[in-house]
């Protein structure tokens, strides 16, 4: 998987592509060996912009692209609606000229709430609203949108407030929300994700997905949805591998892979989400955002960590998804276990999000993951 990236080594990774990056023109990095993942130079802009028309659901013809290797680093074409938060975040310029025009691929991105998407911020940093186009439930880039794939405009971006430069990746706080011009339908391939509050374990085995080059030294991006999974490492254990390209990451970051990236994401993978569960039996929650690497994607994978960001998000989405809130009040109630247990032993038609590990079925395994995250204190939002 691969993200883009500075021209000057410093690797920022917005699309996800496993192993490898793409080069994008960037501003000249102030630092050497590294390289940003897909974000934009010029000033920033935040706030209501263009949305685009409201019928953005239109047929998008997308230009056929070759399947790559996939042996891509340490990766693999993932399954269809396997990562169904995935989002597709591609350069349009403005939506209300939708015809059957091309969306490239720019960065990765996880769907929060109906209307919500979380990516880097590089990957927004200097760009307007109206110049992207966001498709969810896509699992490959090249067919033409069939009834399972939504697309959407984007109505504003709102840049975390440290994230004041655009090689602040370097710093932390990698991270953005987009705002969609019109609230998605959740279904079997469309559902979001929930943010982590805590940080993954320390070795533990954790997924990154996205579109980004399967090939540090080659341009192409991928055509199918990447998947790899990266071991989780220590900051001092990537810090100690940094040092020789004269580098580090700290404390607002999360390292994963192998110290010369066997396993890695790369350009176009930027902004993508770093998924964890303990086990089969627990809900995923998303623990990085793609941010940066080493030039080529030689190394360790640099994620922006998102239990250090994620009341920043809540402010914005007070409702950004919660494992458990299946009826979507902003709290996890008995209301909620009341909810799945009436509907045990069904497929999850009328909601996707009472089958809340999203195995098919609602029965006890998604009860007992309600109940075990009901809140004792939390006012439900109208």
């Amino acid at each position: 998987m691969s993200n883009r990236r500075l021209r000057a080594c410093f690797l920022a990774l917005s699309a996800v592509t496993l192993g490898v990056e793409s080069c994008s023109s960037q501003p000249t990095a102030p630092l050497t060996g590294t390289e940003e993942v897909g974000s934009k130079s010029a000033a920033v802009t935040t706030g209501q912009t263009t949305a685009g028309p409201p019928g953005l659901m239109q047929a998008l013809g997308i230009t056929p692209a070759s399947v790559p290797d996939p042996d891509v680093i340490g990766g693999s074409i993932a399954a269809t609606g396997k990562w169904p938060w995935q989002a597709d975040v591609g350069i349009i310029g403005d939506p209300t000229q939708l015809t059957t025009t091309a969306v490239p691929h720019d960065c990765g991105g996880s769907l929060i709430s109906e209307r919500w998407v979380v990516t880097a911020g590089h990957c927004v940093f200097g760009s307007v609203a109206n110049e992207f186009i966001v498709r969810l439930g896509e699992a490959q880039r090249s067919p033409a949108p069939d009834e399972n794939i939504q697309i959407r405009g984007v109505k504003s971006i709102s840049l975390h407030p440290n994230y004041t430069d655009f090689f602040h990746y370097a710093v932390g706080d990698d991270i953005a929300l987009l705002e969609l011009n019109e609230p998605v339908k959740f279904t079997a391939r469309v559902r979001p994700v929930a943010l982590a509050r805590t940080d993954p374990p320390e070795n533990g085995q954790a997924w990154v997905s996205g579109w980004g080059r399967t090939d540090g030294s080659v341009s192409t991006q991928s055509d199918p949805l990447m998947e790899a999974q990266l071991q989780v490492r220590s900051q001092a254990t990537c810090n100690a591998t940094f040092a020789t390209w004269g580098v580090s990451m700290n404390d607002a970051m999360l390292c994963a892979g192998t110290d010369n990236g066997a396993i890695a994401s790369c350009n176009g993978d930027s902004g993508g989400p770093l998924v964890y569960r303990a086990n089969t039996n627990s809900l995923w929650e998303q623990y990085g955002i793609v941010s940066w690497g080493i030039t080529g994607c030689i190394s360790y994978s640099v994620f922006t960590r998102v239990s250090r960001d994620e009341a920043w998000v809540r402010s914005i989405v007070p409702k950004a998804y919660k494992n458990g809130d299946v009826n979507r009040d902003g709290c996890v109630t008995i209301a909620d276990a009341t909810l799945v247990s009436s509907n045990f032993n069904q497929p999850p038609t009328s909601n996707v999000l009472l089958d809340v590990n999203n195995d098919g079925v609602i029965n006890t395994i998604d009860y007992a993951a309600v109940v075990s995250r009901i809140e004792a204190s939390c006012t439900p939002i109208p």
